[in-house]
């Protein structure tokens, strides 16, 4: 299994005490010189092909920067491969990488995709760029989570950087090397400089699978309009990237292993049977991620999802109900159902001031309340709240932190003394929670305007008990 270790890295060479040696650099070192901060080809009058490398392991979210000078115009006899991305040390052997192509007939910028002794030309800059004798460009090379390679450069005459070009592949991902090979004839054998070299960005590692909850069910729609589309999106809840494919999502009845799909820490992704019929209801931004692969059936009252490892461990469950939706949304039709955080238990109905549902990107029910710096025992988010779905303070959240082998019980009574609805009964807690009020009384109908106490009591196993009431609000939108 392979992921990438989220830890960000600048590497600039030659500065440091010993920037006048070759020390870190693998290959024909005895071909190359450094001098005053610049790496420079330094090989005997004779056509060859000279390469350098060094130990690298960044390659998404990644940033390479490097001012290259030549003292000629180069061709097809005399130009530079700029190994990004390389799995081997030798960067004239068979391997997996990227390069860019700095020079050759004509005299711009290409990026290729090496594979074994294969290239691809992946994209490639404006012609005749590098048509000036003692060229001299500056170079910078982006590359984003989702393999968009954008590649700009600086002529020495240039004010700003110009866009060379953009183009997306991701198919390469171990990276352990980057470097320069010099391909050069005789007269040109000392005529290549490379100064300023900085690369950073994000490095990849082995890793374990998914353990539980660090991928999770973040949205559902179970119920949708008439030539929608159900559609579950997961949360990557951990500090790796994760890989689909090692993930079953299953009903009681069938398991579907996901499509090879890489899912960033703190991204959603959207697992549907069809992207078009799900965003031709809902906003689809520009940088939602959809994943369409088959899915468990999903009936429309009730039913039950989990994701699973490849050997069955549940990563994450979900029993879902349609009586989960708020008060206010009579009919559920197109609503899908949001976790209030990633860390939470607690669900309900997508805001419609959000369309219903938010697909691949923020719930509109979010709340991130946080537990870990809270004191006090039971606490709520609000003294008001007003459910009416219009995505501000729709349902009350009685936050708690207790602890171990804590029982409560949770009700909520009017002001005038009379119960409405017991929320949670002789239940066990775990150490931090939430408990929902959607507004609505035990018939299942939606409570008038006014006044409401939570009455709280907890009690444990060795005698300590506890109660409290906590006075809160109903009220409409203005």
């Amino acid at each position: 299994m392979l992921h990438f270790k989220y830890t960000a890295f600048c590497l600039i060479v030659f500065v440091c005490p010993y920037a006048n040696k070759l020390f870190a650099w693998n290959g024909d070192t005895d071909k190359f010189k450094i001098d005053n901060l610049e790496l420079s080809l330094n090989a005997p009058g004779e056509s060859g092909i000279a390469y350098i490398s060094e130990e690298s392991s960044y390659n998404y979210n990644a940033t390479w920067e490097c001012t290259l000078s030549f003292d000629f115009t180069p061709s097809s006899a005399n130009y530079v491969k700029w190994y990004l991305i390389s799995d081997q040390e030798d960067l004239t052997s068979s391997l997996n990488g990227y390069f860019l192509r700095i020079g050759y007939t004509d005299k711009n910028i290409c990026l290729y995709r090496q594979n074994g002794q294969s290239n691809i030309k992946l994209a490639e800059g404006q012609a005749g760029r590098l048509s000036t004798p003692k060229s001299k460009i500056e170079l910078r090379i982006l590359r984003d989570v989702k393999g968009l390679w954008t590649v700009r450069s600086r002529l020495s005459d240039e004010s700003n950087f110009i866009d060379e070009f953009e183009t997306i592949d991701n198919t390469h991902e171990r990276c352990k090397y980057h470097g320069f090979v010099c391909v050069y004839t005789s007269t040109r054998s000392k005529g290549f400089h490379f100064t300023s070299l900085y690369a950073s960005g994000n490095e990849y590692i082995d890793i374990l699978p998914p353990k539980p909850l660090e991928i999770v069910f973040n949205e559902i729609l179970f119920r949708p309009f008439d030539d929608g589309s159900d559609f579950v999106e997961l949360y990557n809840n951990s500090g790796n990237i994760l890989q689909l494919s090692s993930v079953k999502i299953a009903n009681r009845k069938k398991e579907i292993m996901l499509p090879s799909y890489k899912l960033y820490p703190n991204a959603y992704v959207v697992l549907c049977s069809n992207k078009d019929a799900v965003c031709a209801f809902y906003q689809c931004k520009s940088d939602t991620l959809f994943v369409e692969t088959d899915l468990p059936s999903m009936p429309n009252d009730s039913g039950y999802l989990a994701l699973l490892s490849e050997d069955g461990l549940v990563l994450d469950s979900l029993l879902y109900e349609s009586s989960m939706h708020q008060a206010l949304v009579i009919n559920n039709k197109g609503v899908s159902l949001e976790r209030i955080n990633q860390n939470s238990s607690s669900w309900t109905s997508a805001s419609y001031s959000v369309g219903y549902a938010t697909p691949g990107y923020k719930n509109s029910q979010f709340t991130d309340f946080d537990y870990a710096n809270s004191d006090t025992i039971e606490w709520t988010s609000s003294e008001l709240f007003s459910p009416d779905n219009d995505g501000n303070n729709d349902v009350l959240y009685v936050y708690y932190k207790t602890k171990v082998g804590t029982y409560a019980n949770v009700w909520v009574y009017h002001s005038s003394g009379y119960p409405i609805k017991q929320l949670c009964k002789n239940e066990l807690l775990s150490s931090s929670g939430t408990i929902l009020w959607d507004g609505r009384n035990e018939s299942g109908k939606l409570c008038s305007i006014g006044i409401y106490v939570i009455c709280i009591e907890t009690y444990s196993e060795d005698g300590i008990s506890a109660k409290k009431k906590i006075p809160i609000v109903l009220s409409a939108k203005k």
